[in-house]
């Protein structure tokens, strides 16, 4: 099979919201939350990925900036959501479009990590660990400690990259955080 990851354009939304409404089993919070997304300031051009298989959307993974308050604030990026089809699922397109989306992070941006809530035996793989370790607080205690991950890049220095996160207004709007 032959998976070839790009950045998503504006033609790709439609096909998108698809993919994220069968990702999530009908549930249109995710898809929903990119449209929002999109349309923030918190949007970061060029860190929206589709997987593509014989050019069809089968998998898709968004990153955002995400404030981070503390002594020192900062800005890291936030990947959410990771989603692949399920005709798609465990072929390995998900950790593709992590892997991906960690290489752009790494690449194109300034942000000393990325955040995300997801399976911590999951995303242990890609370099993720608990973020409340690592002194990073969770932005709504509604969100299992072990469930708030953060993945280090190269600018990160743990004694200044400490504090709590806060989520941009779209995932307010649909309380679409924690479980």
């Amino acid at each position: 099979m032959d998976v070839r990851i790009r950045s998503e354009s504006a033609e790709d939304h439609d096909a998108v919201r698809g993919l994220l409404l069968d990702a999530f089993d009908g549930d249109d919070v995710p898809a929903r939350l990119v449209e929002l997304l999109r349309d923030s300031s918190v949007d970061v051009p060029g860190m929206a990925f589709v997987a593509l298989v014989e050019e069809r959307l089968v998998g898709y993974a968004k990153l955002t900036h995400l404030d981070i308050h503390g002594d020192r604030s900062f800005v890291a990026l936030n990947l959410t959501p990771v989603g692949v089809a399920t005709a798609h699922q465990g072929r390995g397109i998900g950790r593709m479009l992590v892997e991906h989306a960690l290489r752009a992070a790494e690449e194109g941006s300034d942000v000393p990590l990325v955040i995300l809530e997801g399976d911590p035996r999951h995303y242990h793989r890609y370099g993720f660990r608990r973020a409340s370790g690592a002194g990073i607080e969770r932005p709504s205690s509604s969100i299992p400690d072990a469930a708030f991950q953060f993945a280090p890049l190269s600018r990160y220095q743990a004694e200044h990259h400490r504090g709590r996160a806060e989520y941009p207004q779209p995932f307010h709007e649909l309380q679409a955080y924690g479980p």
